[in-house]
C-alpha cells in the first residue's frame, strides 16, 4: 500500500511539472523527463505540412521525443499536404483531429503506433489513413483502418471519395463510430453476411448516407448504431431479425416507407422515433413495441399493428401529429401517455384491450 502511494503522489508531482512550450508551428507539452505530447493551439493550426513534424524536438537545452498526439490536439487544424507522421508515435488521444480539414490529403502512421482515441477523426475531411506494415495493432487497406487482423473495420476516413461501399468479406465488426458524422461522399452502404455486428454509434450522424442495405440477420445491431442517419431514403433489413434495439434508428426523418421484416418481435425504446414515415409495414412476428418506439414520427397518417402484438410501450406514438387512425388488433396493453399529442386522431378500433395507461 506505501508503495502505491508514493507512486501516486511521484505521478501527480510530475503532473504539476508539466511544462508547455513551442517549436515551430506546433505546441507540445511534456509527458516524462524526455518525452513530449503534440497539444492543442488556442490560435489554431493552419497550412500544416509534413516539414511542420519531427521525431524529436528541443527546449531549453533540452531533446524530447515526440511520443504521442494529444486530445483535440488538430481539432479544426487545416493540412494543406499529406503528412507522414514521426514513427516515435505511439499514441493518438480522443478526438485529436476532429473537424479538421484534410482534402484530399492522407495519413500515414508507423508500425509503432498502438492506441488511436474515441472519435478521433470525426468530422476530419481525411482521405486516407494508412499504417505501415507490421504494426501489431492496426492495419490499412485502401487507406481504411481496421484492426491488425482486419476482421474490425474502425474508421472509414470521412473524406474518403468514394459514394458506395460494400464491407470487405474478411470483416466481422463495425467498430464504434467507424462510419460516423462527418462523411463527404458516402451514400450507399452494403453490410454484408459476413459482418457479425454493428457497434454502438456506428454510423452516428452519418448525414450523407441515403441508401443502407443489411443482408443478414446474424448481423447483430447495437443501440444507437444509425441514429441521426438523416438522410437515408432507403432501408433494407433482412428477414429473420429478431429485434430491432434502441434507438437504432433514430430521426431517420426522410425515409417515408418503413419495412419491418418478418422475424422482428421486439421493437427497442425510440428505436424510430423521429422517423419521416408515411407508411409502416408491421410483421406477423412482432410482439412488443418499447417506449417512444415511434414517437415524433409526424407524417404517419395510420397505423395497423399485427395480431401478434400484445403491448405498446409508454409513449410510443406521442406526438404522431398525422395520425388519424389506429388499428390495435389484439393489443392487451397501452402503456402512458402512448397516443398523447396524437391531435389529428379520431378513430381508435380494439377488441381485446385491457390496460391503458
Amino acid at each position: 500500500m506505501k508503495k502505491a502511494i508514493l507512486l501516486l503522489f511521484a505521478t501527480c508531482a510530475f503532473s504539476v511539472m508539466a511544462e508547455s512550450f513551442t517549436v515551430g508551428k506546433l505546441n507540445y507539452e511534456t509527458t516524462s523527463e524526455n518525452t513530449v505530447a503534440i497539444v492543442y493551439s488556442d490560435e489554431g493550426y493552419a497550412d500544416l505540412k509534413n516539414s511542420d513534424f519531427s521525431s524529436t524536438v528541443v527546449n531549453n537545452e533540452v531533446t524530447y521525443t515526440v511520443t504521442e498526439i494529444g486530445e483535440y490536439a488538430f481539432e479544426e487544424a487545416v493540412f494543406s499536404e499529406s503528412i507522414v507522421f514521426p514513427t516515435t508515435i505511439t499514441t493518438i488521444g480522443d478526438c485529436a483531429f476532429s473537424w479538421a480539414e484534410a482534402y484530399d490529403v492522407e495519413f500515414t502512421f508507423s508500425k509503432a503506433l498502438a492506441s488511436v482515441g474515441g472519435s478521433c477523426f470525426d468530422c476530419c475531411t481525411v482521405a486516407a489513413i494508412n499504417i505501415e506494415e507490421g504494426n501489431p495493432v492496426f492495419a490499412s487497406e485502401d487507406g481504411i483502418l481496421y484492426s491488425a487482423d482486419k476482421k474490425t473495420l474502425l474508421v472509414f476516413p470521412p473524406g474518403k471519395n468514394v459514394t458506395q461501399f460494400t464491407i470487405p468479406s474478411f470483416v466481422e465488426q463495425l467498430y464504434e463510430g467507424s462510419f460516423q458524422s462527418g462523411q463527404e461522399y458516402l451514400v450507399d452502404v452494403t453490410i454484408p453476411s459476413s459482418v457479425k455486428s454493428v457497434d454502438a454509434y456506428a454510423f452516428y450522424n452519418n448525414s450523407t448516407l441515403t441508401t443502407l442495405a443489411i443482408e443478414s440477420s446474424n448481423t447483430e445491431l447495437s443501440e444507437s448504431a444509425f441514429m441521426g442517419c438523416e438522410g437515408i431514403t432507403s432501408l433494407s433489413l433482412p428477414a429473420g431479425l429478431k429485434t430491432i434495439p434502441r434507438n437504432c434508428f433514430f430521426d431517420l426523418c426522410a425515409l417515408e416507407e418503413l419495412v419491418i421484416p418478418e422475424g422482428v418481435e421486439s421493437i427497442g425504446q425510440c428505436a424510430f422515433g423521429f422517423g419521416g414515415f408515411k407508411n409502416i409495414s408491421v410483421p406477423s412476428t412482432l410482439k412488443e413495441i418499447g417506449m417512444q418506439a415511434f414517437a415524433n414520427c409526424e407524417a404517419l397518417p395510420s397505423v395497423a399493428l399485427s395480431g401478434s402484438v400484445t403491448k405498446i410501450g409508454d409513449n410510443c406514438f406521442s406526438s404522431c401529429t398525422a395520425l388519424t387512425s389506429v388499428n390495435l388488433n389484439n393489443v392487451t396493453e397501452v402503456g402512458e401517455f402512448a397516443f398523447s399529442e396524437c391531435s389529428s386522431l379520431t378513430n381508435v378500433e380494439s377488441n381485446k384491450l385491457e390496460t391503458t395507461g
